[in-house]
């Protein structure tokens, strides 16, 4: 698989989301001296459990990543002489209008040659959207589509 495309594993992951309710999200925020940023995303669904988006470390390309992944990667970051935090992001604007809605569809870009292309991808729920894209500098970015 080329290194801006989602796996099929995580392409996977999308599917088996759909139609759950989303019940919680948290943001795992690194903060720095010149340049706070968004490294993960975790989602909880009702039945599922979480999912973590991701920016990867080495390509610009977003990820889905277990747990236990996320726990290495701060490490990483303590080792950098930074921390990882992890805050709630459910009573954000963003988020609260889509907490105990179904997520409808994973919507994703393709490449000429029809694979899924991993730097956005659009959060369908009932009557919103929520782009999460690869930062300009570092990390993540959410906001409405």
């Amino acid at each position: 698989m080329p290194p801006d495309c989602f796996a099929q594993e995580e392409l996977e992951a999308f599917l088996a989301l759909e139609h759950l309710l989303l019940e919680n999200v948290f943001y795992y925020v690194v903060p720095a001296p010149t340049m706070s940023y968004l490294h993960a995303i975790e989602m909880v669904f009702a039945g599922y459990g979480p999912v973590v988006l991701a920016a990867d470390a080495e390509e610009p390309a977003i990820r889905v990543l277990a747990q236990e992944a996320l726990l290495e990667t701060a490490y990483g970051v303590r080792a950098q002489g930074l921390t990882m935090e992890r805050l709630a992001a459910q009573t954000s604007a963003l988020w609260t209008s889509v907490l105990d809605t179904p997520l409808l569809s994973v919507l994703l870009s393709k490449n000429e040659d029809g694979l899924s292309l991993n730097d956005a991808l659009v959060l369908q729920f009932n009557d919103a959207r929520l782009l999460v894209s690869l930062h300009h500098t570092a990390g993540l970015s959410v906001q409405s589509y």
